[in-house]
C-alpha cells in the first residue's frame, strides 16, 4: 500500500508503534496517524460492524460526560448563537445529542448505526462523508473527534470537511495525544 499524502502535503514518514498501534509519523511536519493496512471496503466494514462490539470500550456515560465538556470548552452551551453543526464520526451520538440539547441543529455521521440504540430521533447518517453529498457551505460548525487519524485518505477527507463548512464557519479537529 502506498503511503497516503500527509495533511501537510508530505509523502515521507516513519513507521513505528505506540501503545500497540501501528502509526506513521510524517517526516515533514511530525503529524501522527494510524497506519491503515486494509482496503477502503475492509475499513468501512470494520467500523460499521466490529468497532463498537468490543474494540471501543468507553461507556455511554463517559461519552456523554466528554461531550458536555467539549461543548462547554467550545462555548456552544445554551444561550449562545444557534447554528447547524455536523459531528463526523459521531459514534453513539452523544455529542450530537448534547448539541441538540443546547439548542443547535445537529446531525452526525458514523459508519456504525450504534447511535440509533441510544437516542430516539437523532439525525445520523451511516455512510462515508464523501458519499452523503451535503451542499457546499451547509454547516456553521463541523467537529471531528478522534477520527482523522483513522482515515485512509486524510487530504480528501479534509477537503470535503472544508467544502461543507460555511465560509466563516469553524472546523474543530481533535486527535489523540500520541506523545503520552
Amino acid at each position: 500500500m502506498l503511503l497516503e499524502q500527509c495533511i501537510c502535503g508530505g509523502l515521507s514518514g516513519t513507521e513505528t508503534k505506540k501503545h500497540g498501534v501501528s502509526i506513521i509519523v510524517c517526516g515533514d511536519c511530525g503529524v501522527v496517524r494510524q497506519k491503515v493496512e486494509k482496503t477502503v471496503e475492509e475499513i468501512e466494514s470494520y467500523y460499521r460492524n466490529d468497532y463498537f462490539n468490543g474494540v471501543y470500550t468507553h461507556e455511554r456515560e463517559q461519552d456523554e460526560l466528554v461531550a458536555r465538556s467539549q461543548i462547554k470548552a467550545y462555548g456552544f452551551q445554551n444561550g449562545g448563537v444557534k447554528f447547524r453543526s455536523l459531528d463526523v464520526g459521531c459514534g453513539r451520538g452523544c455529542f450530537v445529542n448534547e448539541m441538540k440539547r443546547a439548542g443547535h441543529e445537529a446531525v452526525g455521521i458514523d459508519l456504525s448505526p450504534i447511535s440509533q440504540r441510544y437516542y430516539d430521533g437523532l439525525s445520523t447518517y451511516h455512510e462515508p462523508l464523501e458519499e452523503i453529498h451535503f451542499p457546499t457551505d451547509r454547516f456553521g460548525v463541523v467537529t471531528v473527534h478522534d477520527v482523522l487519524e483513522h482515515t485512509i485518505y486524510p487530504v480528501r477527507f479534509l477537503v470535503e470537511i472544508f467544502r461543507v463548512t460555511k465560509q466563516c464557519g469553524r472546523v474543530l479537529i481533535e486527535i489523540p495525544d500520541f506523545q503520552e
